[in-house]
């Protein structure tokens, strides 16, 4: 009853519907991720899929409207969590469909795709990264009764990324 939102696992399929894995092992979201989940745990990576999730419909004046700069599924995911706790079922509910021409999705990459996207990283990265998380933490402290652990846990996430920028 205090859950804020659930969201699940899901299976991968490929295009010709060709089982593929799991959702959560492709994106690192482990067991231990899993047990204790909370807003923190979302700072770093984004696990929640939005075609898994659901929320209580109460909550849907703080999420909108979505600011342009994120991507729906993380800026719900980190407003809820702010709020109430989330809860992770690790049964795979739905089926996700991987295709190239999706936006976000959950391929295993090799040491060289991680090389070349670590390679792409630029101050720019970070700027865009600072913009967005100070725009969570607007939203955050514009509520009348602000979540002081989630605006902490911002706080410590625009500093390391002021400090990843510089370095």
């Amino acid at each position: 009853p205090e859950a804020a939102f659930v969201f699940s696992d899901a299976e991968l399929i490929d295009e010709q519907n060709r089982p593929g894995g799991r959702l959560w092992l492709a994106v690192g979201f482990s067991r231990r991720s899993q047990r204790r989940f909370r807003f923190e745990t979302l700072l770093p990576r984004n696990f929640v899929t939005g075609a898994t999730l659901a929320f209580r419909a109460a909550y849907r004046p703080r999420i909108l409207p979505i600011p342009r700069e994120w991507h729906h599924d993380a800026w719900i995911a980190l407003v809820l969590a702010s709020l109430a706790p989330g809860v992770p079922i690790a049964e795979a509910l739905i089926q996700y469909r991987q295709h190239a021409g999706q936006q976000i999705g959950a391929r295993t990459r090799s040491l060289r795709d991680e090389y070349a996207a670590a390679s792409r990283v630029t101050i720019a990265t970070f700027d865009r990264l600072i913009v967005q998380f100070e725009e969570l933490r607007s939203r955050l402290q514009s509520w009348d009764e602000p979540p002081g652990s989630a605006l902490a846990a911002l706080d410590g996430k625009l500093a390391h990324l002021a400090h990843r920028r510089h370095l």
